[in-house]
């Protein structure tokens, strides 16, 4: 299990509606994750997941201290997007009559294939203590937050909102 213990980078709320805990933690200056920790089961926060809860999180989440633990894992996933962007309406750049003409001379391009790739691997790091003293007094404990049960990651770009990745993981303990 890996812990973060740097508070001043933690951002969380508990939300009544979906019964989840939402922990944000950053990854740079534009990309963070929301960790979501259901109370139960999974599938009644995959059900409540929306554009409009997403902003709800963003928009009420708070600087706290926890103790937050959580397990290493690795993500992939393949897809062919081919059948996704015919859905989406994008058809004819699969056929003869493609115009690629912003990118290419040549007239008789289209494309085959739309393979796309997902990869995530959160990974044990060490991070320096930011030059605070080594031995600190704090007479309060913070609360624990132990990612040991079904939990899902959202990652997104800060700036844009865009979601970059969702995914789930089923068993904590196997991964």
């Amino acid at each position: 299990m890996m812990f973060v213990d740097d508070s001043s980078k933690v951002m969380m709320l508990y939300d009544t509606n979906c019964s989840a805990t939402v922990v944000r933690l950053p990854y740079s200056d534009r990309l963070a994750s929301l960790l979501l920790l259901p109370k139960a089961e999974l599938q009644p926060l995959e059900d409540c997941l929306s554009d409009s809860r997403m902003s709800f999180w963003l928009s009420n989440l708070k600087p706290g201290r926890a103790e937050i633990r959580f397990p290493r894992f690795q993500l992939r996933k393949s897809y062919s997007l081919e059948s996704l962007l015919r859905n989406a309406g994008v058809s004819s750049i699969f056929s003869h009559s493609a115009d690629f003409s912003g990118i290419s001379q040549k007239k008789t391009l289209k494309l085959i294939k739309a393979p796309h790739e997902v990869m995530l691997e959160v990974e044990e790091t060490k991070s320096g203590n930011g030059g605070r003293p080594d031995i600190m007094l704090d007479f309060s404990v913070p609360p624990r937050i132990t990612f040991d049960r079904p939990f899902m990651l959202i990652i997104y770009d800060d700036l844009t909102g865009l979601i970059l990745l969702i995914g789930r993981i089923i068993d904590p303990t196997h991964v």
